[in-house]
């Protein structure tokens, strides 16, 4: 998989993990994009309320998603988080890692009926993506959007750019992830409503892809679209930004309510 890493995860990162031991109080985990590194779930991080046995809610073997919590870079601890997790966190770390395993047996098939070696291809392209891409995949999305121009730019050879562009847009589209966020807006002015209407309209013009709607006094949903995660979180509190100054320019309240 080329989503390997290399050292440690950073605190506040999403990781996909894989149960290797359950004890009383504590989960043991390995953490598969770095190289097996092991990690910690306590039983308070497991999941929200008492819990009688940690085997009703994980298993050795079983694949999860988990927030990384603390590093102890000297004595090698990483405490996670499996509760810490949202639903959407954990269904784009699914997609990333699956979006990845995809591209790569893509690859692997290219390979094959083009009578290259699998492993050596692989080697191959991976070293050349890596510099400039986060994943495979990413590179792949896009080529599948905007043609061959983003293997030509890694290095790789033209003959091997033209037939791979071929197939990449024949199998791949353009990769994808949504984040969402609940806003809490209030303003006690006469044109309140409209005021806020014309702020969120306002962020929606700034920010395409995003979808704004009315939950119900005082809460808004915001779903924002991208290519990336990472992308897309960095537009999505950028937006929040942008609203909260709109609304407290018109002296009405905003917060942020977490979803879960």
């Amino acid at each position: 998989m080329y989503l390997r890493k290399e050292g440690f995860p950073e605190v506040g990162e999403i990781v996909l993990c894989t149960v290797k031991k359950i004890l009383h109080n504590s989960v043991f985990v390995s953490l598969d994009e770095y190289n097996g590194r092991e990690g910690l779930v306590h039983i308070s991080e497991v999941s929200p309320g008492r819990i009688r046995n940690l085997r009703d809610f994980v298993r050795e073997g079983k694949v999860i998603v988990c927030k990384v919590l603390r590093i102890n870079e000297q004595k090698g601890h990483i405490d996670l988080s499996l509760r810490r997790v949202n639903l959407a966190q954990r269904k784009n770390k699914i997609d990333e890692v699956s979006q990845e395993n995809r591209a790569e047996k893509l690859l692997e098939a290219f390979a094959k009926q083009t009578n290259r070696d699998p492993n050596k291809l692989l080697d191959e392209v991976i070293s050349k993506v890596k510099g400039q891409y986060d994943s495979l995949f990413e590179c792949f999305g896009e080529v599948a959007e905007s043609g061959e121009s983003a293997l030509i730019e890694v290095g790789l050879d033209k003959k091997l750019v033209s037939e791979l562009t071929q197939v990449i847009q024949q199998k791949i589209k353009k990769p994808s992830v949504i984040v969402n966020r609940t806003f809490s807006i209030s303003c006690e002015s006469s044109s309140g409503v409209n005021e806020i209407k014309r702020i969120l309209l306002d962020a929606e013009k700034k920010f395409p892809n995003t979808e704004i709607s009315y939950i119900g006094a005082p809460f808004y949903r915001v779903v924002l679209e991208d290519a990336s995660y990472k992308e897309a979180e960095s537009k999505l509190e950028k937006m929040t930004e942008l609203v909260e100054a709109g609304v407290k320019k018109v002296k009405g309240d905003f917060s942020v309510k977490k979803n879960d």
